[in-house]
């Protein structure tokens, strides 16, 4: 990315970027429990980390959408959830037509 960007303030933007994440990166090192990683088995956290995001617990309006909602107030959260959808996508459409912007 770095070669095909020409930006007067790439370098500012960058050390500014460093210092920060350099903040960051030295507390985020002072949370991690090390002997605890290091006894990590990573594949078992990752598959246990993907089978809680596939499987959720539901939460009390999970629950009532799937359980207590009747059809005429899932019919207004999916006019709601598609509107907002169709606003979203709009937006996101004028956003990404203009990064192609950057000049190789």
């Amino acid at each position: 990315m770095q070669e095909s960007y020409n930006n007067e303030h790439y370098n500012y933007i960058k050390n500014l970027c460093d210092r920060i994440e350099s903040v960051w990166q030295t507390w985020e090192y002072t949370q991690i429990n090390l002997n605890t990683i290091k006894q990590l088995n990573v594949q078992n956290a990752l598959q246990e980390r993907v089978n809680l995001d596939l499987n959720p617990p539901l939460s009390v309006a999970k629950r009532y959408l799937r359980e207590d909602m009747d059809l005429e107030g899932y019919r207004v959260l999916l006019a709601i959830a598609s509107l907002d959808g169709l606003v979203e996508a709009s937006r996101l459409s004028r956003i990404l037509g203009g990064a192609s912007i950057v000049h190789p």
